[in-house]
């Protein structure tokens, strides 16, 4: 099964589609990030395609205001929850909640 489906361009680097590897019927949209090679993709939450293309348009328009003032279009990347959640699990080793084993298995990983 395709994972995009009842995919739709609304302009050059704004798509909605909806997902073939989920139960449910809603859109989503991406939005190619200039001058880099990547997308930034939204959960529209709706199954109504008119919903759907205002709501892409309004995320669209949301990523060119944050670019052009500074704004973090991505939260955090992986390596960054990785070390988060290590932190966390020292914190509850150290707590006496786990092992004092679990962290170090984990950062060996």
């Amino acid at each position: 099964m395709a994972f995009v489906t009842d995919k739709e361009e609304l302009k050059p680097g704004l798509i909605i589609f909806r997902r073939g590897d989920v139960q449910h019927r809603n859109w989503y949209c991406r939005v190619k990030v200039p001058d880099v090679d990547r997308y930034k993709t939204f959960s529209l939450k709706t199954e109504d395609i008119n919903a759907a293309r205002q709501k892409a348009w309004r995320h669209d328009g949301n990523v060119e205001y944050a670019l052009e003032n500074s704004v973090a279009l991505f939260n955090r990347s992986f390596a960054k929850v990785g070390q988060e959640f290590l932190i966390e699990q020292e914190k509850r080793a150290a707590d006496g909640e786990i092992s004092a084993q679990r962290p170090r298995k984990l950062r060996a990983w």
